[in-house]
């Protein structure tokens, strides 16, 4: 079986700093898995190498098997890469509607004049729609985007990236700045999207990882230093033992914001 998501070796070098230091890790079609760390340990680098906002060092991106590396961020959004971001990228004076419909133009190069068409028209509201259905917002289309809470810009934040119809979909810090209720809500709308979208996000809130990921994988330093489930990442000594002198991984990544 062809993995969905196979890093090769990525580094990302800034001078003598490895932000991203050779990692490999591979992620299975439908997987929902979680990258966590420290403040600094790399996380949002590497998720920008995934997506083309960041360029590799060294090292191959390869999705579907196909290899991405060399490809700019727009190239592998029309491959199925899709980001969302660790702050608000909403456009906050248009409705909720129109932000979805101006992601779905983008996917599909239509432009406002093309949109004349009745038929071009049809495809763009009826493909926003059915993202808004998706993260439970479409009674909210009409409202202006200004209106919604912090919980409900990140659901539009993700119904964006739906629109672009994802293979895969990576999620930085979906419930950053979150009520509890906001982020259950969250979990909730990630493992009702189907199976065809694989999932990697980026979350310091170890209650919504360990409810959510099937599998999650630490940074440090730049480092891939373990990968496994729930248990496995809860239990390992070298965990602990890269942090805090073998503190409660519990407490490893508390107040973590990057």
């Amino acid at each position: 079986m062809t993995e969905l998501l196979e890093l090769d070796a990525v580094s990302l070098h800034y001078g003598s700093l490895r932000a991203v230091d050779q990692v490999s890790l591979k992620i299975g079609p439908g997987e929902r898995h979680a990258l966590i760390g420290p403040n600094g340990a790399g996380k949002s680098s590497l998720l920008g190498l995934i997506a083309g906002t960041l360029p590799c060092t060294s090292g191959r991106v390869l999705v579907g098997g196909e290899d991405l590396t060399s490809m700019p961020e727009h190239a592998r959004a029309r491959r199925g890469v899709t980001k969302t971001f660790q702050h608000s990228s909403v456009f906050l004076g248009l409705t909720v509607l129109d932000n979805i419909e101006l992601a779905v133009q983008r996917l599909q190069g239509v432009s406002h004049r093309a949109l004349r068409s009745l038929d071009r028209f049809d495809s763009v509201w009826k493909s926003a729609r059915e993202s808004l259905d998706a993260v439970h917002l479409a009674h909210r289309a009409n409202d202006l985007a200004s209106e919604l809470s912090h919980g409900e810009r990140r659901q539009l934040e993700v119904a964006l990236a739906l629109a672009l119809k994802p293979r895969l979909l990576l999620l930085d810090e979906p419930a950053a700045g979150m009520s509890s209720a906001e982020s259950a809500a969250l979990v909730r709308l990630v493992k009702s999207l189907p199976r065809t979208v694989t999932v990697l996000l980026i979350e310091h809130d170890l209650d919504m990882v360990f409810d959510l990921a099937e599998k999650i994988s630490v940074l440090h330093a730049g480092k891939l230093i373990a990968s496994g489930d729930a248990a496995e990442i809860r239990g390992s000594q070298v965990v602990q033992d890269a942090y805090l002198g073998g503190a409660n991984v519990e407490a490893l990544f508390e107040e973590d914001d990057g």
